[in-house]
């Protein structure tokens, strides 16, 4: 079954699904000369077809819609996390509530890019045991993580870009009734 992509633009689009168009995307990657995406990669494999970046594009909105945004959200039945009100980015500016910022726009890009099926990069895996590996051994290679890593890949241009829109999750937000 094809899912037609319904843009969200910040003014709360009914059955929205993604912020950006396979052509949006396109135009984004093109500019970065990004060319697993739009050309041919470094190991021949052509650009992925329309269809392959849909499902990726959806994936990486599956991903966005569940971060810890600040602020609300815009509308109660709006089906995305964005618009939002309330919120402040890392310069300390209103964002407007009815827009979508260029930086979320950017960051589903990038991460639909680690999406697609040429990537080893799994944006929401299923983690045994939480993911907590103290400790692995395979023949002479070992690792073993801190018990404050995360669980979870790490997209840190993702991160970088979305830095003041996301909760910190190391502060408590704690209001007077």
């Amino acid at each position: 079954m094809v899912i037609t992509l319904i843009v969200e633009d910040g003014s709360v689009v009914t059955d929205a699904n993604t912020f950006v168009t396979i052509s949006g995307a396109d135009d984004y990657f093109e500019a970065y000369g990004e060319t697993a995406w739009v050309g041919t990669d470094a190991s021949g494999t052509g650009a992925p077809t329309d269809t392959v970046k849909q499902q990726a594009l959806l994936k990486a909105m599956k991903y966005l819609n569940n971060l810890p945004w600040k602020g609300i959200r815009y509308d109660e039945d709006q089906s995305l996390a964005w618009p939002r009100s309330d919120v402040y980015d890392r310069d300390g500016l209103l964002v407007a509530e009815d827009t979508v910022p260029k930086v979320v726009v950017a960051a589903q890009c990038e991460l639909a890019l680690r999406s697609l099926p040429t990537s080893d990069i799994d944006l929401q895996p299923d983690l045994e045991r939480g993911g907590k590996v103290t400790a692995e051994s395979v023949g002479q290679l070992a690792r073993s993580f801190s018990s404050s890593a995360p669980t979870r890949v790490v997209v840190t241009v993702v991160d970088d870009m979305l830095a003041g829109l996301l909760k910190n999750k190391r502060i408590v937000s704690v209001m007077r009734g």
